[in-house]
């Protein structure tokens, strides 16, 4: 019997078919972004022009203000406070704050940073929130309490080699660029097959989604481990606190 309509066929013995479909172009269309900016990243790498260190300083007087948003952090904001106190700073830096806003934390965070910021309270300074409304507001938050010519956000768990702040600065300071992104290595990333995957997608993002991106003009940052000279927030605005993440 030959169907007189399509409203006659079961279209549930086609979904399947329809999904796979859908499947197959969606990976086809994600892959080919990934080749074209994996392209264009290694046309950045190629064309970027590397900054020396021997460069002069366009500041001889410069201040820094890392700003560190957190929640219910208190299993690593020790040792992260640990690590941005004994950087190794440039020699123009004239101030140095640590502004570390507790975002309405419920554990024992208020009382780590409590302690840190009688220890140092020329270098921490603290900001509560009452209650949590996400990173967005809290960085938000810290920049406006923030006193730096460059601000440099950092998050609540990272480990910092000893001059990760003076090769962040040293962009900006220089006049080289208004915002200079770091580059994040998981520490953990050798312990089993999902942190080996959460590593290699950190590294696609760092060594050829930025970079590829960059190279459209997008001129993107990864969320963390960046500073920004502080004009770049007055020109632009500061973080949408409508974003999830």
């Amino acid at each position: 019997m030959l169907y007189s309509n399509l409203s006659e066929v079961n279209i549930m013995y086609y979904i399947p078919e329809i999904l796979f479909y859908v499947f197959i172009l969606t990976f086809t269309v994600y892959a080919l972004r990934h080749y074209v900016i994996g392209f264009l990243a290694i046309v950045y790498h190629t064309k970027k022009k590397r900054v020396s260190n021997n460069d002069s300083y366009n500041s001889k007087d410069v201040t820094i203000s890392i700003v560190v948003p957190c929640h219910n952090e208190e299993a690593v904001i020790e040792d992260t406070l640990k690590f941005l106190i004994g950087q190794s700073l440039p020699p123009y830096v004239k101030n140095y704050e640590i502004v570390v806003v507790d975002d309405g934390s419920t554990d024992g965070t208020p009382n780590i940073l409590e302690k840190y910021s009688r220890q140092y309270p020329n270098i921490i300074r603290i900001i509560r929130k009452a209650r949590a409304e996400g990173k967005a507001k809290a960085l938000n938050y810290g920049i406006k309490h923030s006193r730096g010519d460059i601000i440099i956000i950092i998050d609540a768990d990272h480990w910092l080699e000893k001059k990760c702040v003076h090769k962040l600065v040293d962009r900006v300071a220089k006049g080289k660029a208004d915002i200079a992104q770091g580059v994040c290595i998981i520490r953990n990333e050798n312990d089993n097959l999902l942190t080996r995957l959460i590593a290699t997608d950190y590294y696609g993002g760092y060594f050829a989604d930025l970079p590829g991106r960059t190279f459209l003009g997008s001129y993107p940052v990864a969320g963390s481990n960046f500073a920004v000279n502080r004009n770049v927030f007055e020109k632009i605005g500061l973080f949408d606190e409508d974003v999830l993440a």
